[in-house]
């Protein structure tokens, strides 16, 4: 097996080059409710073994989590897919997720099924701002040209970078098994390893909604949500 900080090396050496192209394919946003999804679902579909009837009433399985009575989103009644009903991805190496944050804020929950590691660069909510003041600052030209740049998932940058223009950003490798949780408002991006599995899902605890201090969602806001999907 081929040393994941290796891997990570040449990955961005790639990203920063201006005279190779690669090009990898990445399954994402695949729709759990049409593909089905790796966790087991009492659906009624199929007869479930005793195993898999205590996973698929679990808090942790990913089509569970969203609405269970603690997620604000339990709430809501219509199945919003990727917030509400979990989405696939499929991952080959090299294959990237961009710099962004979830819709409307919330939390977002990352299990891998299986095969290769998830390199994942995150940044705390409190340094929201700051990066995207530093993301502007040393390309401006596209920022110009395109004001919601970070909302469209294309944007990479080194965070080696980010870093030295004083934007703090954690890293782990996320392996078959493992859950990985962000939190509102915290930037974050990676790569793939390797061919690899894994299915992702929204979820907003209490503390989601609160008075609208470092841009946190309002009661007002939420009953336009519910009032927009419901």
């Amino acid at each position: 097996m081929v040393p994941t900080e290796l891997v990570e090396k040449e990955f961005w050496r790639l990203v920063n080059s201006i005279e190779e192209d690669v090009t990898v394919e990445y399954g994402a946003d695949i729709h759990s409710k049409e593909f089905g999804s790796g966790f087991p679902i009492s659906d009624g579909k199929r007869k479930l073994s005793p195993e898999e009837e205590e996973y698929a009433g679990s808090g942790w399985n990913l089509n569970v989590m969203p609405v269970l009575k603690q997620s604000v989103l339990c709430h809501i009644n219509a199945d919003i897919s990727g917030m509400k009903v979990p989405w696939l991805y499929v991952g080959m190496v090299f294959s990237a997720f961009c710099w962004h944050i979830e819709d409307h804020w919330s939390y977002s929950i990352n299990y891998l099924h299986w095969g290769e590691p998830k390199t994942w660069y995150g940044v705390p909510s409190f340094a929201a701002e700051h990066l995207e003041e530093v993301m502007k600052k040393l390309t401006p030209e596209l920022f110009e040209s395109q004001p919601d740049l970070l909302h469209q998932l294309v944007t990479l940058m080194n965070p080696n970078t980010l870093m030295a223009h004083g934007v703090p950003v954690v890293r782990t490798n996320q392996c078959a098994g493992e859950f990985v949780i962000t939190f509102p408002r915290a930037y974050h991006s990676g790569f793939n390893q390797g061919y690899n599995f894994a299915e992702a899902v929204n979820f907003c605890t209490a503390d989601w909604v609160s008075p609208p201090k470092n841009g946190a969602m309002t009661p007002q806001k939420i009953r336009v949500i519910h009032q927009n999907v419901g």
